[in-house]
């Protein structure tokens, strides 16, 4: 075994900009949704209509997202076998948590949000944005992937992500709409919770590398240091963690309509850094030599 030849990773090319777009949409759809329905269950929010507002888009952003995995597909009706297997596959699994959340949040709209159903279809909400890392994990074979850092990685980019899209959203509308102040108000609460979760983004990404490069090394170089290193360091760290950070640091202190500029940018720069974060993750994944030790082993193809 110790004549084994290391291969070096190329790029994952199976899977592409549409499912990273899947799951960057589950999961910003289930963060939008998250935390609009903790501004209804613990802010001053929760006497309007805007929390509710927030709720309907979260669940409509993620319900659509399979759209871009049945595109993927190729042919709609392929698109039903998911659903076949949950016993085995988290494919079919996270197929299965997608309708039911959507259904449920359905339910606690047309029900005028209940606080019971609100609190159970919040913690769906969190599933659904968990479970695409977990979906990756379960593939073996590519050392990225099988990673207990990322399913937390994916749940705390889906809540930034999803903070990111509703503020814009309503920082957008809220001139055509006559909320502003309501909106300001919501954004404010909003700030420190959305700086705490990218701080904490940046350190799990930290870890997802850390841990990965004990396993596969080669694979991590590609990302820091290789094909796919112009994304990470500039759209993932700069424009979607540390540029957002500092933006709104300033914002938090600042006034005349300067905060909501601020914020607007931040907020784009976190969703594209969300966005980019899967496709490298995604395109990172390839099958090469699994580091155990000091001894690399060559991945069987269909592991």
């Amino acid at each position: 075994m110790s004549g084994t030849r290391s291969i070096v990773p190329v790029r994952q090319e199976m899977w592409g900009w549409k499912i990273a777009a899947y799951l960057f949409g589950a999961g910003m759809g289930a963060g939008v949704y998250a935390a609009s329905c903790t501004e209804k269950l613990v802010s001053s929010l929760a006497g309007t209509t805007i929390a509710e507002q927030g709720m309907w888009l979260g669940a409509i952003v993620a319900v659509a997202s399979p759209g871009f995995l049945i595109w993927e597909l190729g042919k709609p009706k392929r698109f039903l076998y998911v659903f076949r297997r949950p016993q085995r596959s988290w494919l079919s699994r996270g197929a299965i948590i997608l309708v039911t959340f959507g259904v449920l949040a359905a339910i606690t709209l047309l029900t005028g949000a209940p606080k019971p159903l609100v609190e159970v279809s919040l913690l769906v909400a969190l599933i659904v944005a968990t479970y695409t890392g977990i979906l990756l994990g379960t593939m073996l074979a590519r050392p990225v992937w099988n990673n207990s850092v990322l399913p937390g990685i994916f749940l705390v980019s889906g809540l930034s992500t999803g903070i990111a899209f509703l503020d814009l959203w309503r920082l957008m509308l809220a001139p055509i709409t006559g909320n502003s102040a309501l909106v300001d108000t919501a954004t404010d609460k909003l700030l420190a919770t959305h700086m705490a979760l990218l701080l904490i983004e940046l350190v799990l990404v930290y870890f997802l590398l850390y841990i990965a490069h004990s396993r596969a090394p080669k694979a991590v170089e590609m990302i820091v240091k290789g094909t796919l290193s112009t994304g990470f360091w500039s759209v993932i760290i700069g424009i979607g963690l540390i540029v957002p950070i500092v933006l709104l640091a300033i914002a938090s202190s600042a006034s005349g309509g300067l905060d909501r500029v601020l914020t607007e940018i931040s907020d784009v720069g976190v969703i594209l850094g969300g966005y980019w974060l899967r496709r490298v993750v995604l395109y990172a994944g390839a099958r090469g030599s699994v580091q155990v030790g000091l001894v690399p082993f060559v991945n069987r193809p269909g592991i």
